[in-house]
């Protein structure tokens, strides 16, 4: 068997194995590394098609991820990759128990940059550090994991200049009368995996082969240069990365990421000057791209970018939704392909992300004893948890389809919530918490290692803004002083109404006649004859309980607390006899209104039941 698949339930997690397996043959210009089968198949851009995903090393996956060129912020686009990779990521980590050693390269001088610099008359090297600090920002707003090294390109700039030395020596490249050095592209034969059919090629007069591409671009007026035996100049785009992956991973990559649009002419030349540097027919073992987001403009689709003019800031976009929304957005497709940004889709991320919300809510209120309902099955429960996780673990071997797993999370959320929603009856056994306890758990923790907070009490008290739990314990104290006072007003209202039956009774005495005046059955005998008898029964103007002008106004003070505290971001929830509360997700004036259409107002004519004794 490729891998072995353990759950445990006290720990609500899944955990992956990779086992050793043999070298197998993938491809005719692709090889399958040897090492350690994970169970995984992964679409690899490099063959167009899903392989065994092999890692030489048990336990350890070196992923090199194209990062920013930083000349502008980062948009939507660019957000929407790098959290569909932190997904990834985080399956390898924290389901597959793999130790990923990611690096991450920093384009921080390029064409674009020096232009940027010279439209804001600000140096090349304030522009990239602006930029790259607002990514970060953007990055850690995410909660993308930050990779285990940022390389930065003039950090490296020895290490890039002896590459291209390399590969001169080699004759891999050749001079320039410019004192540029390009990659001879006849020299590598393989060239051409990502080749797409409108072929792009860089203009140059000095090159053999229109193929040709500059490692090494020779110096220009007003541009940062560096000195080299071959003449002064900067990188070419191309060579930064191979060198610091390179320098970082040496002569073979498990992981190579980026977008679609990366593939050609980018990742082809890396691939052919780092195998030509390595002296090796294949540098990276897969290569993985990820999708567009696609925007409408004028009735058309169209990806977002820098160059169409039709994006959105990642700041920009974080003011009016949250990061939970984002990433639930992200976790709708697969990373491979191209998601189109629109109203509906940012819907029905948020959709699915109440749902969970509500789930946990109800889930958290019913193991507490604050909601009551039929008692559900346990082992029909547990059955179907069991169903989840291997829905789950088939969803993730197969290329990470963390879509299909949410999906089927969906599905199982569905079930339960209909389960706590039906109403207690007269054969209700005792309450069964464990296995709603252990789906919540299970759900939460799922969620969590895939980067989405369902907010909860738990959540709280293990937050680091939150010193010592306590304005968790506070929101307790709160919650359950304003359900005594409520219940006790609600009570006082059902005595109140006992007490009106028992005046209707003509064997009280008259003391009892006094909170609710009766009529008498029949008019007064007219004892002397003047007609002094009722001909129709009198207006009595009933009075107002001394029980209800107390109780009216404590039930009005308990609704505008759990207005305010509405309005605080926090829902509580009145069960008949008890109250919950849990944390909104969504705290914009648009979700908010959502939720004051379902909220129960006070119900004057409630009458709690009593408890059994």
């Amino acid at each position: 068997m490729a891998f072995f698949f353990t759950s445990h339930l006290r720990s609500s997690r899944l955990l992956f194995y990779a086992y050793p397996s043999s070298t197998r043959s993938c491809s005719s210009h692709w090889r399958c590394p040897e090492g350690y089968d994970t169970g995984i198949k992964v679409y690899n851009t490099a063959v167009r098609n899903k392989v065994p995903f092999m890692v030489p090393t048990n336990g350890v996956v070196k992923w090199y991820a194209c990062g920013p060129t930083v000349y502008d912020v980062a948009h939507v686009g660019h957000g929407c990759s790098y959290v569909r990779f932190d997904i990834v990521r985080r399956i390898l980590e924290k389901i597959y128990n793999m130790n990923v050693v990611m690096v991450m390269g920093i384009t921080n001088v390029d064409d674009k940059i020096i232009n940027r610099a010279r439209e804001s008359g600000l140096s090349v090297d304030m522009i990239a550090k602006q930029y790259e600090d607002e990514f970060l920002a953007d990055m850690n707003r995410l909660r993308v994991l930050p990779p285990t090294l940022y390389m930065r390109v003039t950090d490296h700039i020895e290490n890039i200049t002896q590459f291209c030395a390399a590969l001169k020596d080699k004759g891999k490249s050749y001079g320039a009368d410019d004192g540029s050095l390009y990659f001879d592209v006849a020299k590598h034969p393989q060239y051409g995996i990502f080749r797409s059919q409108e072929e792009l090629v860089e203009q140059g007069e000095s090159k053999k082969d229109t193929r040709d591409f500059a490692v090494w671009k020779g110096a220009k007026p007003g541009e940062p240069k560096w000195s080299t035996p071959w003449g002064p100049g900067r990188p070419g785009w191309h060579i930064e990365c191979s060198a610091m992956a390179s320098q970082a991973f040496g002569s073979s990559v498990d992981v190579h990421t980026g977008g679609k649009d990366l593939m050609f002419p980018h990742h082809e030349n890396e691939e052919a000057q780092s195998c030509g540097y390595h002296g090796v027919s294949q540098w990276v073992n897969y290569w993985l791209h990820s999708g567009h987001v696609q925007v409408k403009k004028d009735g058309k689709v169209e990806k977002m970018s820098k160059s169409l003019g039709n994006f959105v800031p990642m700041r920009d976009f974080l003011r009016d939704h949250t990061v939970n929304e984002f990433r639930m957005f992200c976790l709708r497709s697969p990373y491979q392909k191209d998601v189109e940004l629109t109203p509906k889709s940012l819907d029905e991320a948020r959709s699915t992300l109440r749902k969970m919300h509500d789930f946990v809510a109800d889930a958290e209120a019913y193991v507490e004893g604050h909601l009551l309902c039929e008692t559900p099955s346990e082992p029909e429960i547990l059955e179907k948890l069991a169903q989840l996780r291997e829905d789950v673990k088939t969803s993730f071997a197969d290329d990470f389809g963390y879509s299909k797993a949410v999906t089927a999370v969906v599905k199982f959320i569905n079930y339960i919530n209909q389960t706590l929603q039906l109403k207690p009856s007269a054969r209700t056994g005792a309450r069964s918490p464990a296995a709603i306890a252990i789906s919540m758990n299970f759900v939460k923790r799922l969620m969590e290692d895939l980067g989405v907070e369902l907010t909860s009490k738990q959540t709280l008290q293990r937050s680091p803004y939150v010193s010592d739990n306590v304005l968790a314990s506070i929101l307790n104290d709160v919650v359950d002083f304003r359900n005594k006072v409520r219940l006790q007003a609600l009570t006082t209202r059902q005595t109140a109404l006992e007490q009106s039956r028992d005046n209707r009774d003509p064997a009280n005495s008259e003391d009892s006649m006094s909170g609710y005046p009766m009529h008498p059955e029949s008019p007064p005998e007219d004892k002397e004859g003047d007609g002094s008898g009722w001909t129709t029964k009198p207006k009595v103007e009933r009075k107002i309980p001394p029980q209800r002008k107390t109780r009216d106004p404590i039930i009005a003070a308990c609704d505008v607390l759990r207005d305010k505290m509405f309005i605080s971001g926090i829902q509580i929830k009145d069960r008949g006899r008890d109250s919950s509360w849990s944390f909104m997700e969504d705290t914009s004036l648009e979700a908010k209104k959502e939720k004051l259409r379902s909220l129960d107002s006070f119900d004057p004519t409630y009458e709690p039941k009593p408890k059994k004794r």
